[in-house]
This record gives structure tokens, C-alpha cells and sequence, in this order.
């Protein structure tokens, strides 16, 4: 007798959305344990410039310039998930498909994997996290200003 399959408690495709709720969550995650998590994507993610001609773009010192490259989500995770944690892996897990903790480990990894992929390559959603990112480095900035006061 075969037995019978736990039903998957992750939501449709149309609720995953990134809701005011998600976003704060992600934040106050970036914030607490990401700074240093960021640098190291930023750091690692990259795609040369080039010039309207396609000439590559040198510093003073004759090497290709290179920028983060936001759009190679691929890398960014991959990056990303060798340099975390399995517990913050499961909260940010959490947070974006809007199950409890407790029940991200017992999900259907393919359906997560689907989820996952299909949210952050929503354009609307990508932006959102974007936007996330840029308001997290503002907030480290301050940060960062205000300790340097302090010490002062």
C-alpha cells in the first residue's frame, strides 16, 4: 500500500506577490544579517562595461572595468545561498513564499525551487527588492555615519 503524499502547503503562483508585510521582513533580514552578505555578492556578481562601440572600458591601470550586475539572478542566489546560513536561508525561504518556518523543510523542494524562481524573476517584485536593497544601503550608510560621530 503505497502511502499517501503530504499535501504542499505553498501558495498559488498569483499569491506571491511582494506585500508590504514581505518587505518589511526581508528589510529588517538584510539589515540584521546581510550587510556583510551584500558586499560579497556585490563583490562577486559582475559583467564588464563597455563603451557604445563595444570597446571595453579600462581603469587608469589597463583592467576591464566591471559593475554589479543586478539582472544575473542565477549568480546572485548562487552566491547568496553558499553564504548563508541554513536557518536564514529558511526564514528568507519563509518570508518569500509565506509559509511558517516549521513547514519550509518539509515542503516539495521542486514546487519551493518553482516558487522562489518565478517570484524574484517578476519584474514588479524584482524591482521591489531592488528598491529594498537600495533603502538597506541608505540605512547602512547612516549607520555607518552615526558610528563614525559617535567615535569622534
Amino acid at each position: 500500500m503505497r502511502k499517501k503524499e503530504k499535501e504542499s502547503t505553498i501558495p498559488l503562483k498569483n499569491e506571491l506577490i511582494l506585500t508590504n508585510k514581505k518587505a518589511i521582513a526581508i528589510t529588517k533580514l538584510l539589515i540584521t544579517n546581510f550587510p556583510t552578505l551584500y558586499q560579497v555578492v556585490k563583490k562577486s556578481v559582475r559583467k564588464p562595461m563597455y563603451y557604445s562601440d563595444e570597446t571595453p572600458r579600462l581603469d587608469k591601470d589597463g583592467r576591464q572595468i566591471t559593475v554589479f550586475d543586478s539582472d544575473n539572478i542565477q549568480e546572485i542566489l548562487i552566491v547568496a545561498f553558499r553564504e548563508l546560513s541554513e536557518s536564514t536561508v529558511i526564514k528568507l525561504i519563509s518570508i518569500l513564499i509565506d509559509i511558517p518556518e516549521e513547514q519550509v523543510m518539509d515542503d516539495d523542494f521542486a514546487k519551493t525551487i518553482t516558487m522562489i524562481a518565478d517570484f524574484v524573476s517578476n519584474k514588479k517584485n524584482k524591482k521591489a527588492l531592488l528598491s529594498i536593497v537600495k533603502m538597506m544601503e541608505s540605512i547602512i550608510e547612516i549607520s555607518e555615519t552615526n558610528n563614525k560621530i559617535d567615535n569622534n
